[in-house]
């Protein structure tokens, strides 16, 4: 997937926050610590669904210098819900 999306690191979490991968080069404590990030966030977004969010599943890019951090959550056809967090260069 990091080859595809031409990502500086990709990062594969389970519906809780719970590293499920990685790829790229930075540390598994940096993935862990953006997975847990990234889980914060779509906590904090399924608050704001009771006023009129309804089924927005993505986080909005944040960035830092150099990098850009997005993320998606997907639904698998067995129903279970896998989060994929992006951290691309900036340029």
């Amino acid at each position: 997937m990091r080859a595809a999306t031409k990502a500086y690191h990709v990062i594969a979490t389970d519906p809780e926050g719970l590293l499920l991968g990685h790829a790229g080069p930075l540390s598994l404590a940096d993935a862990e610590a953006i997975a847990a990030h990234v889980a914060r966030s779509f906590d904090l977004l399924d608050g704001l669904k009771r006023l009129g969010r309804q089924g927005r599943e993505r986080v909005p890019s944040c960035t830092r210098p150099r990098h850009v951090l997005t993320a998606t959550r997907l639904s698998t056809p067995a129903g279970e819900r896998l989060t994929i967090a992006i951290v691309g260069p900036t340029r």
